[in-house]
């Protein structure tokens, strides 16, 4: 599958075409098939580089994609930076640590949001403080509903008493049960939850 997609990538005569074989790139995971992602990344076609993206999130761990990655994540597009941040929290590679700290201080909340769920996937908790800090503070529902999550995921028992406020203070649900779900996996009962 991997080869055969490989041709038709070079091959692909549209953009329609082009984004069909990237996502079977990406659904192949194969390392022979990297290179084609990466030329993929820097197409000069906006949904040939989205469908990349996921196509690098489905990947192993790689330094060229993590590197590629973090750069679209920095770049002036925010709707393929936020869909960067979350392939590098999926991919997996500890190595994407530093681009994604330096995301939260994006001017683009919806990267920052993004960047800190993927740090909370990757289990950074050398961002605990930071995110402790900064959910003290933050105002927008979106990265405080990004920072209940990630602190959750990271079970940082700090959180709990912010966590309890954003349950009892919110008339939204879906904050309400994330913030719930939070709690629960600080507390190690997410199975239960």
């Amino acid at each position: 599958m991997a080869m055969n997609s490989l041709v038709k990538y070079y091959a692909a005569p549209d953009e329609y075409s082009a984004v069909r074989t990237t996502e079977r790139l990406g659904q192949a995971r194969s390392t022979l098939a990297v290179n084609e992602i990466l030329d993929a990344l820097r197409d000069p076609r906006f949904n040939v580089r989205f469908e990349a993206i996921q196509a690098a999130a489905r990947m192993k761990p790689d330094p060229q994609l993590t590197a590629a990655l973090a750069g679209i994540l920095t770049s002036k597009h925010p709707a393929l930076g936020v869909l960067a941040a979350w392939a590098l929290g999926r991919i997996g590679d500890p190595t994407a640590i530093p681009p994604l700290r330096a995301g939260l201080e994006s001017p683009y909340k919806s990267i920052q949001s993004h960047c800190v769920r993927a740090l909370g996937t990757l289990q950074d908790k050398r961002s605990i403080p930071q995110m402790l800090a900064k959910i003290e503070t933050e105002s927008d529902e979106g990265l405080l509903l990004a920072y209940a999550s990630a602190l959750g995921n990271m079970r940082a028992s700090k959180a709990s008493f912010k966590l309890l406020d954003l349950l009892h203070e919110s008339a939204d649900d879906e904050m309400r049960w994330e913030a719930a779900l939070a709690l629960a996996r600080i507390v190690g009962n997410e199975k239960q939850f």
